[in-house]
């Protein structure tokens, strides 16, 4: 197949082209660096924030289209980007690519402390960078291009810009970290080779057409926390009640005087999980290994 991947050096991206260079596809990167090398890639600078990009011969005769681009950080370049970049590059799609693939994100559906949240769940994006990939994913569902939506949980894997996770597996083997509330809280994670997989089985099977998937594994955290320190001395995890932490994170969170802001108590305290059932039923997806295996391989990666 001929395929073409926006994002494609980015932490996503890259672990989708490198797994579609090992399938043998042609494939096609569109990158503002202009000195990008990738054997097996053919690239095409570009960028959609620029007005004059031109996007026709990256998209010309493209069997599937990956858009995975996104700005994470930036918020005054995710309305230009994940709006106004998603028309352009719709505008030069149509009529010469056969499939859309979009990586979206489950942040559409808001935030959620309990409960499963699945494909039909009502989206309520609250931040920027959410409420901007829902409207990318509303003007993909208008197209007359073929579609699929994709969309993860929190993705992670070696060589991840955001350092959030080293941090919390740090305080974990460190033994600064404290569970908070009662057992059985949950943390939604994918790992990055895994989305990759799924993205390729949305281009590739002719029924996802029209569908969006969820795509998320959950883990209790006393199980992370056991797969993270496995070769670490023993040390006790004291529990403290949630209702204090929360004081506290509220008041004096922002100020950075202490490790935890509402949102992390929020993460830290919560039992939701995005169900995918559908992606596994439907195109016969599965995960590489378990969260707590993917989790012990990169809490040793990253001790190096």
């Amino acid at each position: 197949m001929i395929v073409a991947v926006t994002g494609g050096t980015g932490f996503v991206g890259n672990a989708l082209v490198e797994r579609l260079i090992e399938d043998e596809h042609e494939v096609r990167v569109l990158t503002r660096n202009s000195e990008y090398t990738k054997k097996g890639v053919i690239p095409f600078v570009g960028d959609l924030l620029d007005d004059s990009v031109e996007l026709n011969q990256f998209v010309q005769d493209v069997d599937v289209l990956f858009h995975c681009c996104g700005e994470l950080s930036d918020e005054s370049k995710m309305e230009p980007l994940h709006v106004g970049g998603t028309n352009k590059l719709l505008r030069a799609a149509t009529g010469n690519v056969g499939r859309w693939v979009q990586l979206s994100s489950v942040g559409v559906y808001g935030p959620h402390r309990s409960g499963s949240i699945t494909e039909v769940s009502p989206e309520n994006p609250l931040g920027a960078y959410e409420r901007t990939k829902t409207k990318s994913d509303h003007i993909v569902e208008s197209s007359d291009i073929p579609w699929v939506l994709l969309r993860p949980s929190t993705v992670f894997g070696h060589g991840m810009p955001n350092k959030s996770l080293q941090q919390l597996i740090h305080a974990m083997t460190s033994g600064r970290f404290i569970y908070i509330g009662n057992d059985g809280a949950l943390l939604n994670y994918v790992h990055v080779k895994d989305v990759a997989k799924a993205l390729i089985l949305c281009g590739e099977v002719s029924s996802t057409t029209g569908n969006t998937f969820n795509i998320s594994q959950p883990i209790p955290i006393e199980t992370m926390v056991r797969a993270v320190c496995v070769d670490q001395p023993t040390h006790k995890i004291r529990r403290m009640p949630e209702t204090p932490i929360r004081i506290l994170a509220t008041l004096f969170g922002w100020t950075g005087a202490i490790p935890l802001t509402r949102n992390r108590v929020d993460a830290l305290t919560g039992r939701c999980v995005y169900d995918s059932s559908k992606i596994q039923e439907q195109l016969g997806f599965t995960f590489e290994s378990t969260l707590e295996e993917q989790f012990q391989s990169f809490a040793c990666k990253n001790k190096k």
